[in-house]
């Protein structure tokens, strides 16, 4: 945010348990930007790092900027049809809370998504 005022409260909604209970968590209000890093990412037919653990980030938006469907995970591996799908042609996700690695895989390689953390 180049504005650098802080960031409004920001809510997730999850499920809590196997019960199905709606949980909802309230991100740690009075974090700001004064930059973000845009990048894109060519996503391979194997796991392809997105990005690495960044416990400063505060939000990252990624979206899918090709013809086919690109698989992310929470972790250091993408597997195909698992994890987050991103539709082709602007499949996005935008995440406020999670720190951690994200990896992404496609069927035929060489898609591209977009990628901004801040």
């Amino acid at each position: 945010m180049s504005d650098n005022k802080s960031l409004e409260p920001l809510f997730n909604d999850t499920l809590s348990n196997a019960d199905g209970l709606l949980k909802r968590n309230l991100r740690t209000q009075g974090r700001s930007a004064s930059s973000a890093t845009n990048t894109k990412v060519s996503v391979g037919l194997a796991s392809t790092d997105v990005l690495a653990a960044n416990s400063d980030r505060i939000e990252i938006t990624i979206v899918n900027d090709s013809d086919e469907v690109v698989y992310l995970s929470l972790s250091d591996t993408a597997v195909m049809n698992e994890g987050i799908r991103l539709n082709a042609h602007g499949g996005a996700i935008i995440n406020n809370t999670y720190t951690g690695a994200i990896a992404a895989i496609c069927t035929t390689g060489t898609k591209n998504i977009t990628v901004c953390e801040i």
